[in-house]
């Protein structure tokens, strides 16, 4: 890249258009990004995926999407992102369970001590059901609001394949597990169908500490909410293969437990930006958006990628 088109010229259009859900931590780190940083950032992109359409998976998304909410006009998309909405709302193909993205990205966070860190930051896809709206409703969930087990559970365990490669791409490298669409992403289920979903999310999520630490991996978790999930995963787990917080004091994101030598998984969605609403989300996604550059670097790579 040079400083000056593309990357200047996305930069404006970016700051300017996404401004109001940034913080400040963003705001430094977009500052301080030149051309070869940039480039860097986009060496260290991989794309984690069985399906054939990955990188329009990937890289046709949308800028923020909180539970199917339109919060940018299409034309605003396209401008910023080179796409007018997310491919996961046109083709039915890519939200089928085995389909799923993750994307890994080694991008600067800045802590909350004002260190700044690069980790390796894998994002994953759970199914997004936190509306009837979503594209991926109708293929985890009948008509009697059901979840279907089988479903869902293929969806999980192909997450969890994600994880254990980039986790072998990076052997040296501590994995610092999230609950991924345990919380949010549940939210229209009926509550005795949320618990069937967490049960089996807490199965697989043991299944995939074990298999880790069979690789040599050291593992533990972070949040930004309660550790309720995490009692659960640990009930099904032998004394030597518990898992603990990933700071007793601070877990969360972004906190000063977090180094080069980590892996975090962050809970991503099939429509968004990586970070997606960043300093206007709460979710742990949101949290790394507005802690880190990933958001910034990921659209620009949607940018490049939907620009002829």
């Amino acid at each position: 890249l040079e400083d000056g088109f593309p990357l200047q010229q996305f930069r404006n259009n970016y700051i300017r258009g996404f401004s109001p859900y940034m913080s400040s931590s963003q705001h430094t780190l977009i500052n301080a990004t030149t051309a070869d940083a940039m480039d860097g950032y986009l060496g260290s992109l991989r794309i984690y995926s069985s399906s054939y359409k990955n990188r329009e998976m990937a890289y046709q998304r949308e800028l923020v999407n909180i539970a199917m909410a339109n919060n940018y006009s299409r034309a605003a998309n396209q401008k910023i992102l080179g796409c007018q909405r997310s491919f996961a709302k046109t083709d039915k193909d890519v939200i089928k369970p085995g389909n799923q993205v993750s994307l890994e990205m080694r991008v600067p966070f800045i802590r909350k001590d004002r260190v700044q860190v690069s980790p390796v930051l894998l994002s994953v896809c759970a199914p997004a059901l936190d509306s009837m709206r979503q594209p991926e409703w109708s293929q985890y969930v009948n008509e009697e609001g059901m979840l279907n087990s089988s479903q869902y559970s293929h969806a999980l365990d192909t997450i969890s394949t994600h994880i254990l490669q980039c986790s072998v791409e990076h052997p040296e490298s501590r994995v610092v597990l999230c609950a991924f669409g345990m919380a949010n992403f549940l939210s229209a289920l009926a509550t005795p169908q949320q618990e069937i979903a967490r049960s089996i999310g807490a199965k697989f999520m043991a299944q995939l500490v074990i298999n880790l630490k069979r690789n040599g991996a050291e593992v533990a978790y972070s949040n930004v909410g309660s550790d309720f999930y995490w009692h659960n995963v640990n009930e099904l787990l032998h004394v030597s293969e518990k898992i603990g917080r990933v700071d007793t004091l601070d877990a969360s994101i972004p906190g000063n437990w977090i180094s080069n030598n980590d892996i975090i998984v962050n809970a991503w969605d099939p429509h968004s930006v990586v970070g997606n609403g960043c300093n206007r989300d709460r979710s742990f996604d949101g949290y790394v958006g507005r802690s880190s550059l990933a958001h910034y670097v990921h659209a620009f790579a949607c940018n490049r990628h939907n620009t002829p």
